[in-house]
């Protein structure tokens, strides 16, 4: 072809492996945004059951004092509030993971964003190239046909 330019983008392979990081980052993200919706859904779950059994103790403290029942309920009701509190741990270990992923993702995509930008200035660096051998060609046969003309008219 021309003396001009590399035609291939040197970079491509290193282009595939930053846009695969990137998706293995916003996976890993989706993943543990996944985790804390269901943390998050089980805790309301906890708190709804922790209140149903409140409210059951209640009734039944009004209706029929039975105080080993009544113990029963509490001590669920107990057992209920430290896994609310477990579960509030973990949400805040989750939401950490999370901010963590989302700063990984976003500078996998950074990275990402810098050999897209080296690709564009490539291809514009060809398109270049090739404006250049094209115009020159071109200027070469203009010439070429003007000297022919001028022999022509010569002779």
């Amino acid at each position: 072809m021309h003396k001009g330019r590399a035609r291939k983008f040197r970079l491509s392979t290193v282009l595939r492996v930053r846009k695969r990081q990137e998706e293995l980052r916003a996976q890993a993200l989706a993943e543990t945004q996944a985790t804390v919706r269901k943390t998050e859904h089980r805790r309301a779950e906890l708190v709804g059951l922790q209140r149903i059994m409140l409210t059951n103790a209640d009734a039944l403290t009004r209706e029929n004092f039975d105080a080993a029942d009544v113990r029963r309920y509490f001590q669920y009701e107990r057992y209920l509030s430290r896994c609310v509190v477990d579960t509030d741990a973990q949400l805040a270990e989750l939401a950490e993971a999370a901010e963590d992923r989302r700063a990984e993702l976003e500078d996998a995509v950074q990275k990402k964003k810098v050999i897209d930008r080296l690709k564009e200035r490539h291809r514009e660096a060809v398109a270049a190239d090739d404006r250049y051998w094209e115009q020159r060609t071109n200027d070469e046969i203009a010439s070429g046909r003007a000297y022919l003309a001028r022999r022509k008219d010569h002779l």
